[in-house]
């Protein structure tokens, strides 16, 4: 994270407190002091104040065997004020809820923050591939058709910015990596209101995605229905359902 040499408000200790938390993920449940440190750059004694700080106040806890640490449950306590505040993830709840009964596939709300979509608001439908990514997952622009989606409502000077800080990971044989294949695929998304994407993020997926945006809130971002391509391909996704997505943004923003 990047802050300005001189910012009288900017509190730093706050930043790195959030740094600390940002390092547990799945593949990161438990870990050491050392670890920590390695993970945030700071020194060991600097993590022990942030980690112990943090397990006071009840975001950190000790693992079992005592010598690691992990998030505990309340850290879900900010993201949850979010989503019961937010008007456009209250408004889209009931819809993405009916959109998934009617379709069997997966609905999910994204909005963009910095150079990633975060899912937050999510429906599982019978036709679903990936059951791990949930409420909180944070997903690339390049390879999801969420994030093409909502990348569509950038201008383009911020496009290229987000475009450019891309990790262009070829997470399945067939993701595309081309910076201007991808930039080209996101503007047919802003002329023709939708993006389609097949086997980019993970194979056998097929997503659907319309932009949405909120002027209340000032929130870009896009609604998406996921199915596998073992029940449909890519003219059937679009003859059955491009439409009912489209109406289903169109009541959420209305």
């Amino acid at each position: 994270m990047t802050t300005p040499k001189k910012d009288s408000l900017y509190v730093q200790s706050v930043e790195k407190a959030f740094t600390v938390l940002a390092v547990f993920n799945a593949h990161q449940r438990a870990l050491s002091l050392t670890d920590v440190a390695k993970l945030t750059g700071y020194s060991k004694s600097s993590a022990q104040r942030f980690c112990y700080t943090l397990v006071k106040l009840g975001y950190l806890k000790r693992s079992a065997n005592h010598s690691d640490f992990e998030l505990t449950a309340k850290t879900t306590e900010i993201g949850a004020r979010f989503i019961e505040s937010n008007s456009l993830v209250r408004r889209a709840r009931p819809y993405l809820h009916s959109l998934s009964s009617k379709t069997d596939g997966a609905t999910t709300l994204s909005i963009l923050d910095g150079n990633e979509v975060i899912f937050v608001s999510r429906f599982l439908g019978k036709d679903v591939l990936d059951t791990t990514v949930t409420v909180g997952s944070r997903l690339p622009i390049y390879c999801t058709a969420s994030g093409r989606a909502a990348a569509s409502l950038l201008d383009d000077e911020t496009l290229d910015q987000v475009l450019a800080a891309q990790s262009w990971e070829q997470r399945t044989a067939e993701t595309q990596t081309d910076i201007e294949q991808v930039k080209q695929q996101i503007l047919t998304c802003r002329e023709q209101g939708y993006t389609l994407v097949k086997n980019q993020y993970v194979m056998a997926d097929l997503s659907l995605a319309v932009p949405i945006y909120d002027a209340q809130s000032d929130l870009r971002g896009s609604i998406n229905l996921a199915v596998t391509t073992a029940n449909f391909d890519s003219d059937q996704l679009l003859e059955q359902y491009l439409n009912l997505l489209q109406s289903t943004t169109r009541a959420i923003n209305s």
